[in-house]
């Protein structure tokens, strides 16, 4: 579910425009349909790059601890606003430039009837 959509609906492939700046989402919990917006850390960034299925990551900088919220556009990079970490999301969130020391994790996705749902836990 997006951040500001107080919809509290599931994310679908089609809300994902390829090459479009991320959506920054609240995981929906998969038993009771509740957005697990409880703790800044829950937050996922959802992109789809150019030509590619939908991919996912933690909106969390693994530098300090930022919400990676903005996005170069002309660079088709995520990045963070504290401490200007660039991430690649078409390389599995890759550091660009740092002073992030790794990768986002990342999620994997599936699509089933149309919705995103996670096909397993977040990379470390």
């Amino acid at each position: 579910m997006p951040v500001d959509d107080p919809s509290a609906r599931p994310l679908a492939a089609a809300d994902l425009v390829e090459g479009a700046p991320p959506l920054l989402v609240w995981p929906l919990d998969p038993q009771t349909g509740v957005p697990r917006n409880g703790q800044r850390q829950n937050q996922l960034l959802f992109y789809r790059p150019p030509g590619a299925p939908p991919v996912a990551f933690s909106a969390i900088c693994t530098h300090a601890g930022c919400t990676v919220s903005r996005w170069d556009a002309a660079a088709f990079l995520m990045l963070c606003p504290c401490h200007s970490s660039e991430f690649d999301p078409a390389r599995d969130g890759a550091v660009k430039q740092g002073p992030a020391p790794r990768p986002l994790p990342s999620l994997p996705l599936r699509v089933r009837d149309g919705i995103l749902e996670a096909g397993s836990g977040l990379s470390s």
